[in-house]
């Protein structure tokens, strides 16, 4: 039975009754010489060696094959045109799906619902809104003046991973970069291989967190400071009387205030007479 391939290779063909049966008796079985058991034994011929002998190989067949040779109508969805081939694809397809791996196409729009509140809905208006979720830049390109990223920037809320350490107003794909509290972008508030959160509002991204921040200038970096700090007076200097306003009558003032507060002392040979309380007389 190994050669079959099809249960209609297992179909009854004239050549399976052929010279059995009754048909091969003559009318007069008896005359013939034919016993009663050998004339039922001929009527029981058939079935018992032809079509019990046939139904036998058909289960067995059937049996061995695990349903790859009963054929079934097309199922949508699901691959084969037996019974043993549909199994397997609906297997296939479950062990996909218990295992996260859901084939492509397999679930469309219609299984989603478009109510706002429901999946599709808030998956389609996430994607489309930068100002809801973080994009990530990537690792910029160009130079420490001039940042370049590969992707689009538009308004939203971006990640960004500094390649270089930046220079003085370094821009971001032609945008100038504006850092949290400052008006400018300084030297090194970027740093190499820092990641900063960036805000693009359609003309300058702003960095929500520079690096911390210090510097110094010499004198001639500022503009106009020598000239202003040539005006003023050393830390340690002098005046005379006259450079300070009003200090010589100030002191002509106090002067007169102490000499008229300070006791007089007098003396002589008769008692005192006059003067103010706290003057000292000395009688001899």
């Amino acid at each position: 039975m190994s050669d079959i391939t099809s249960l209609t290779d297992l179909k009854f063909v004239t050549a399976d009754f052929a010279g059995k049966g009754i048909s091969v008796l003559s009318d007069r079985p008896n005359d013939d010489g034919l016993t009663a058991a050998q004339l039922k034994a001929a009527f029981d011929e058939l079935v018992e060696d032809v079509v019990s002998t046939r139904v036998n190989q058909i289960l067995d067949v059937l049996a061995a094959s695990g349903g790859s040779l009963l054929g079934t109508a097309a199922v949508p969805g699901v691959a084969g045109e037996t019974v043993a081939d549909q199994i397997a694809s609906l297997y296939s397809q479950l062990i996909d799906i218990t295992q996260g791996s859901v084939a492509n196409g397999s679930i469309t729009d219609e299984k989603l619902s478009t109510a706002s509140v429901d999946l599709l809905a808030r998956f389609a208006g996430h994607d489309g809104d930068t100002e809801k979720h973080l994009t990530y830049l990537g690792v910029t390109q160009g130079t420490a003046s001039e940042y370049t990223t590969a992707d689009e920037m538009v308004t939203g809320i971006y990640l960004m991973k500094a390649h270089i350490t930046n220079a003085q107003g370094a821009t971001l794909n032609g945008k100038s970069i504006i850092p949290s509290g400052f008006s400018v972008l300084e030297a090194g508030q970027i740093k190499q291989d820092g990641v900063y959160l960036v805000y693009f509002d359609g003309s300058l991204v702003h960095l929500l967190n520079p690096e911390t921040h210090s510097h110094t200038h010499a004198t001639g970096e500022i503009t106009g400071l020598s000239s202003s700090l040539g005006g003023k007076a050393d830390a340690v200097h002098s005046h005379t009387i006259s450079q300070v306003t009003n200090l010589q009558s100030t002191i002509s003032t106090m002067n007169s205030s102490i000499s008229s507060k300070q006791p007089k002392i007098t003396y002589g040979t008769g008692n005192p007479s006059g003067g103010s309380s706290g003057d000292v007389y000395i009688k001899y």
